[in-house]
C-alpha cells in the first residue's frame, strides 16, 4: 500500500474519489496495525515513499494518536508531486 501511494501521486492526473479513497484506508491501517507497526514498516520504506503516505495521512489527528508515525512522517521530504501540480494546472 506504501508503494502504491508512491505510484499514484507520481502520475500526472487529478483525481478525487480514488485519493479520497486511498486517505481512507491508509487512516484504517493505520488505526488497525497501531502506531508502532505501522511506523517499523514505514521506517523500512525509502523517504520519498513515507512523502506519499504523508499526503494521504492528516497529520494533525496522527499527531496526537500516533506519535511515532507523526515524527516519522513529519521528517520526510516535502515533494511536490505531479498529481498535485495537476491539480494546481486545472
Amino acid at each position: 500500500m506504501f508503494l502504491a501511494a508512491y505510484v499514484r501521486l507520481s502520475q500526472p492526473y487529478n483525481g478525487a474519489e480514488d485519493l479520497s479513497q486511498m486517505r481512507d484506508n491508509f487512516g484504517r491501517l493505520l488505526s488497525a496495525l497501531g502506531d508502532e507497526a505501522f511506523c517499523r514498516a514505514l521506517e523500512a520504506q525509502r523517504p520519498e515513499v513515507r512523502s506519499a503516505v504523508r499526503w494521504f495521512l492528516d497529520l494533525k489527528i496522527v499527531r496526537t494518536a500516533d506519535p511515532q508515525t507523526y515524527r516519522l512522517l513529519k521528517e520526510a521530504p516535502k515533494i511536490d508531486w505531479p498529481t498535485d501540480k495537476a491539480r494546481r494546472a486545472s
